[in-house]
């Protein structure tokens, strides 16, 4: 790479992160169509599966997630202005999941 080009975005005043358990690889990538086509704040998407769950898990004691219901884990970051949650079940997330984190 001889050139790259950076630009600069002001620091949002919202990050939510919202892990998704998920029971296919297709859920996972209807999720994140959804994801994309209806929110102009998702920054970023993380794809993971049940044995790398448990790696982690073991090495560090952890309790399952959701008493490994699951198989494959969407983990989705959004930021913006203040809300981003309230316009997130808006739009794409409804009523039925939970936030992980939010600041």
């Amino acid at each position: 790479m001889t050139r790259a080009k950076l630009r600069l975005r002001p620091k949002p005043k919202e990050n939510v992160s919202i892990l998704f358990g998920l029971d296919t690889i297709q859920d996972a990538v209807n999720l994140t169509e959804a994801c994309v086509s209806t929110s102009t704040e998702i920054i970023a998407c993380e794809l993971f599966f049940q044995k790398g769950v448990d790696l982690v898990r073991e090495a560090y004691d952890l309790q399952p997630l959701w008493n490994n219901k699951n198989s494959i884990y969407l983990l989705c970051e959004f930021a913006g202005d203040l809300g981003v949650l309230d316009r997130l079940n808006e739009n794409v997330l409804g009523k039925c999941y939970v936030p992980m984190t939010q600041s």
